[in-house]
């Protein structure tokens, strides 16, 4: 087989691509794949990168030669909020912690996680009504926040966090800049110095800390019996020598769900909602179907497996604007990702926005069409072409759990009310860990019924 050269960025600098990937690093590797198609060699300060966006070079990475990889240096900055999660652990870590977690996100323990997920949303629901009269502009993006916030808390936790939402609100939002900002800098200040900025992430983080240290300590002393996520990883016993999860990995591994499992369907929803008031033609038919299936009873567990156009929407959505925009390897020996070869070291860029949108992968890629995923030609398309839960052994544990309360929330909101976006001009996007909007998005909405 005939080695292929990887095409590299021409004009390179001695700080190589570093002051453009700070300036807008979504809208840079976008104008990069434009001009070299699928796969590319660039610079950021002295480390080599390779962006790829070509789904079979995607499923190689991901998939077919995932042993010859970890988790990159944005993974490695996530520690400093998430510790040794599982969204961050490599190795033997990571394979013990994940078995003991996988129990809580099986699919038929999420199915059951349905009558607390509509409960929490049915409060929500409940103060929009009378937010509604009062006014009716509401801006969906810290609500999202919020209500995923208060469903992880309550169905995995047991607790609730509607008090603490917008103080939670505010640290992550700050945590998760600060994280972006020290991996597009490359070189930072060692948290130990008392710099302003290393001081103000420590006090943000002790605010997330200090909640969840007090969810452990309170769950010993009324002892396990919530059956939940938190009762579950304190009773699991290692394998290999018995013992339980020290309260260190217990509070990585509750930092991880807290955020994982509530940032990422937050800003998945924000812009289906947004998407949904800039296409009359969609909206129509989501209301027709949601009216058809739910009425103006209650939504009930049997009822979304028939929200087929529901369904489409998310997944149109999270393809335009899929929550984690890009996906992040490093080579632990050389290999082969198709016909190039992948030396030792080299960090991998893979971004689903660039993929998702590609023309040669989608018709009209630009175009939100929620009835493209009830084609026999989309079911027949490389699956590596969608990946918005990223893929292969390190997939997102929680999908079916985001997929769900995806489903719950926007039929809800769907059912009873009516809404149109009012921003000034359309919402701009975020790139920090996650696909953020920018500056909110405020909506007019009325009451239905």
């Amino acid at each position: 087989m005939k080695i292929k050269k990887i095409q590299k960025l021409k004009g390179y600098t001695i700080f190589g691509d570093a002051s453009n990937l700070r300036k807008n690093p979504l809208k840079y590797i976008i104008e990069l794949d434009k001009t070299y198609k699928g796969i590319v060699q660039l610079k950021f300060l002295y480390r080599n990168i390779v962006l790829i966006n070509d789904p079979v070079l995607v499923r190689a990475v991901l998939q077919t030669n995932q042993k010859h990889y970890v988790k990159n240096l944005m993974y490695n900055k996530l520690k400093l909020l998430l510790g040794d999660g599982l969204l961050t652990s490599e190795g033997q870590l990571w394979k013990r912690q994940r078995k003991m977690i996988q129990p809580s996100f099986h699919k038929q323990h999420i199915n059951n996680l349905f009558v607390e997920m509509l409960s929490c949303t049915n409060e929500m629901i409940k103060d929009w009504k009378v937010e509604v009269t009062n006014g009716g502009k509401i801006d969906f993006a810290p609500e999202m926040m919020k209500i995923t916030l208060q469903i992880i808390a309550k169905t995995m936790l047991s607790a609730d966090f509607k008090t603490e939402a917008k103080s939670v609100g505010v640290s992550l939002t700050y945590l998760l800049k600060a994280l972006e900002s020290r991996v597009l800098r490359g070189i930072n200040f060692p948290m130990w110095l008392p710099t302003p900025a290393n001081n103000e992430f420590k006090n943000k983080r002790k605010i997330l800390d200090a909640l969840i240290y007090k969810l452990i300590s309170d769950r010993r002393k009324t002892g396990h019996q919530k059956g939940d996520l938190l009762d579950m990883l304190m009773e699991s016993r290692y394998e290999d020598n018995g013992e339980a999860m020290p309260d260190n990995l217990l509070r990585d591994e509750l930092m991880t769900v807290f955020l994982a499992g509530h940032e990422t369907t937050a800003t998945a929803l924000t812009w289906t909602f947004y998407l949904l008031s800039k296409h009359p033609e969609v909206y129509r038919k989501l209301k027709k179907e949601v009216k058809e299936v739910v009425g103006v009873g209650e939504l009930t567990f049997q009822h979304l497996h028939q929200l087929k156009y529901t369904k489409a929407c998310l997944n149109e959505s999270m393809r335009l604007f899929p929550p984690v925009w890009v996906i992040g390897r490093k080579a632990t020996e050389d290999n082969m990702v198709g016909d190039y070869l992948i030396k030792k070291d080299t960090a991998i860029i893979m971004s689903p926005y660039i993929v998702h949108r590609h023309p040669d992968y989608w018709k009209n890629p630009e175009v939100f069409d929620p009835e493209r995923w009830e084609t026999e030609e989309l079911k027949q398309m490389d699956k590596f072409a969608y990946f918005p839960f990223a893929a292969g052994p390190r997939m997102c544990i929680g999908n079916n759990f985001a997929l769900l309360e995806a489903d719950i929330i926007l039929t809800k909101v769907i059912q009873q009310f009516d809404f149109s976006y009012i921003g000034k001009s359309a919402p701009e996007m975020e790139p920090t860990i996650t696909l953020r909007v920018k500056d909110g998005m405020p909506m007019l909405v009325r009451n239905l019924i």
